[in-house]
């Protein structure tokens, strides 16, 4: 906004037109609209009626009395607005009955002059300084300008860059998470007053009473409007038009308010016929609603709506009760309902024309201080299972000495020493295995505690998890369907077999040099993500039956799909072509650890290393790995594909894997390996994998290839999905 300072108080005294304002809405005239008035000024609350469509006072509230209201916003992102004053402090209003939610200062030395809300908080600009604080008050930077600055207006070219102009010959590009000006650019003095912006274009007002439309990038000038000879006051934009208010040179007499309008078509980048108005414009504003409405306002109050491109009606003047004050701030609700007006007399008028207002079509909800709980405890659900009990203040009943009471001896840490054995020889912890480190959570409960309470721990997930859901997949037919989800009545418990398996891609390829003696140095890991994960199940009527058969869509680049070893095909995982069950890692995720944490046990091939790529962690009493089963110790590990020809008389992972198959697979030669348990003990299977280790020696492990044939006697067989 403008710097008032400088403002001639005479500017009201401009010759009146067509005879002048009507005598009933000239409040020196009309006594009856200054009735209804307290001893501050303020309007007694119920002598206001709201009707729809036609704005008037809804409430008024003091900022700081006697300091004159320099900066009005309403907030973008919650039910709130914000002033700032003359002296540097600030003041927020909460919703339309304008509780005061928050005051602190801003700024000790100057005025308060544009005030701009972010999503984490508010930013201030006074004469030389950038401020940020929480809308509680706390300072997030304080950012001071250079000296012999002189700043008036503040512009958000995007989420994190703000642009500043004012008095000075340059302006300013500020980084809001750099917290350091990223550019400075060059302008004619005096400078820049006021800057609008709309989707196509970005303009700047000058004090010379030119307006110039600028390159956003560069800040070249693109165009001028020449609007006014003296100086200009404020000017809006909105589609095509631009209008401005301002100020006329009168020779020796000064400057005097000019009660016409300029209003320009951006479209051809000339003006249009001037807008007589009936009142001295000092702010103007476009509120579309059906139409391109303006509403403009005088210092001493009054306001008059009128089209940009028609004839001003003096039937839409209304006036604001300043108690003789003149306006120094005025703003808009980004839902076009509510209108602030701050005043010299340190008071915020709130005017709207519906009475439910709201000042942003979605606000989100506000953060208040909590209540002093003191002399009053709050309400406690003891229904929610997350309530924090520290909330209730406890006084102090034991007749125990507290730790602050402690001597300094007693509180200074000291290292425990060896206690001497038996022989006064001390004994030391020699070797510390970092596999002992396992994630957990520690919760304490009163040795007394009254068994009504239970102190057992809740899954905060349940069983829903594993329900059927939606694929994200726009092709995903239920004729595709690779899996049965599992009904209420087959819900795993503890110990039940699930056989697991996962598919994996490729997103950063490995990163390797080669060392002048011939070795390679890794220099950075190849980067893999989880692609998909099957789980069958592992017993009962359809044991081998997968329920979960999750692709994992993923946003980053694949630069391998892996599909030899994986079976995953480029498009399995893009939601717009995929015909697979494609859904998130989150909702997977969820799904294991519901697994987990109901104690199943997995079985699959190389699960070890499948979990640790996909980052869960799983009791080792609850896994079962056929690569381990099927291994002697110091000898190498067998593939899948080996171990189903040698026990089960299988032939898989031809062409490419399949997580279904490998899973099913796993299942077998774990039931294999119980039998050959059961059937002579350790020695047996001992026996058993000499003679496989003695096959694959032969074989050179690989698995001679045959024709497709009916599975063995013995063999596990699986019934199908689709003849479910």
């Amino acid at each position: 906004m403008m710097n008032f300072d400088t403002m001639d108080p005479s500017m009201g005294d401009y010759p009146p037109l067509d005879g002048g304002m009507e005598p009933s809405m000239d409040p020196h005239l009309n006594p009856g609209l200054l009735q209804d008035l307290d001893a501050e000024g303020l309007p007694v609350p119920g002598s206001e009626h709201l009707m729809e469509g036609m704005f008037s006072e809804l409430h008024s509230a003091v900022s700081e009395g006697g300091v004159p209201v320099t900066a009005a916003h309403f907030d973008l992102q919650e039910e709130m607005l914000w002033t700032g004053n003359h002296r540097g402090h600030v003041t927020s209003f909460f919703g339309p009955t304008m509780v005061r939610h928050s005051s602190f200062q801003a700024n000790t030395a100057d005025d308060i002059r544009q005030i701009h809300s972010l999503e984490t908080g508010v930013l201030f600009l006074s004469k030389c300084n950038l401020k940020c604080h929480t809308r509680g008050g706390l300072v997030m930077f304080d950012y001071p300008m250079d000296e012999g600055a002189d700043m008036h207006s503040l512009l958000m070219t995007d989420n994190n860059t703000v642009l500043m102009g004012g008095l000075q010959n340059y302006a300013v590009e500020f980084d809001l998470n750099a917290m350091q000006e990223t550019q400075k650019f060059n302008v004619e003095v005096p400078g820049v007053a006021i800057m609008r912006q709309t989707g196509r274009f970005f303009f700047c007002g000058h004090t010379s009473g030119k307006i110039t439309l600028r390159d956003l990038r560069s800040f070249k000038t693109e165009h001028e409007f020449d609007a006014f000879s003296g100086s200009l006051s404020d000017f809006d934009v909105h589609g095509n038009l631009l209008a401005a208010c301002g100020f006329s040179s009168r020779g020796m007499n000064g400057l005097a308010c000019d009660r016409f309008l300029m209003v320009f078509d951006l479209r051809m980048m000339r003006a249009v016929t001037p807008l007589q108005v009936h009142v001295d414009p000092l702010f103007l504003r476009f509120i579309p609603t059906y139409t391109s409405r303006l509403a403009i306002i005088s210092q001493t109050g009054q306001c008059q709506f009128c089209e940009p491109t028609g004839l001003a009606n003096m039937a839409d003047i209304f006036h604001v009760n300043a108690g003789g004050q003149v306006l120094m701030s005025f703003d808009v609700s980004s839902s076009k309902q509510a209108l602030a007006f701050g005043d010299s007399g340190g008071i915020v008028h709130l005017w709207s024309d519906a009475p439910e207002v709201s000042f942003n079509d979605y606000s989100r909800e506000s953060e208040f201080a909590l209540p002093c709980i003191v002399d009053s405890l709050p309400q406690l659900d003891w229904n929610h299972d997350l309530l924090p009990l520290s909330l209730i203040p406890t006084p102090l009943t034991s007749t125990e000495q507290l730790l602050s009471d402690w001597s300094s001896a007693m509180a200074t840490p000291s290292p425990r020493r060896p206690e001497a054995s038996p022989s006064d020889t001390p004994l030391e912890a020699a070797q510390f295995d970092v596999s002992w480190k396992v994630p957990g959570l520690l919760y304490y409960a009163k040795r007394n505690h009254h068994p009504k309470y239970d102190l057992r721990i809740k899954n905060p997930i349940d069983a829903s998890v594993l329900l059927t859901e939606a694929s994200l997949a726009r092709k995903q037919r239920k004729s595709h369907a690779t899996f049965i989800p599992l009904m209420v009545s087959e819900m795993p418990q503890a110990g039940e077999l699930v056989g697991l398996d996962a598919e994996f891609v490729t997103l950063n390829q490995e990163e390797a040099e080669l060392r002048s003696d011939g070795t390679k140095s890794t220099i950075k890991p190849s980067q893999m993500s989880v692609a998909r994960i099957t789980c069958v199940r592992g017993q009962g009527a359809n044991e081998g039956v997968p329920f979960i058969d999750d692709y994992i869509s993923t946003q980053e680049q694949v630069v391998d799909y892996l599909t030899q070893y994986s079976g995953i095909k480029p498009g399995d995982l893009d939601a717009k072509i995929s015909s697979k069950h494609l859904t998130t890692l989150k909702s997977t995720y969820l799904k294991l650890r519901f697994l987990i944490d109901t104690g199943v046990r997995f079985v699959g091939h190389g699960l070890q290393k499948d979990f640790r790529v996909i980052n869960l962690l799983v009791l080792k009493d609850q896994v079962v790995d056929t690569v381990h089963l099927f291994h002697l110790p110091r000898k190498r590990m067998i593939s899948l594909r080996f171990l189903a020809w040698y026990f089960l008389e299988l032939n898989i992972q031809g062409e490419t894997h399949d997580s279904i198959e490998d899973a099913r697979t796993a299942l077998a030669l774990y039931r294999k390996y119980l039998e050959l348990s059961r059937g002579g003990g350790n020695d047996e299977v001992r026996k058993v994998l000499k003679g496989l280790y003695e096959k694959g020696r032969q074989l050179d492990w690989k698995a001679p290839e045959s024709e497709p044939q009916d599975p063995p006697q013995g063999a596990a067989v699986f019934p199908s999905v689709m003849g479910l």
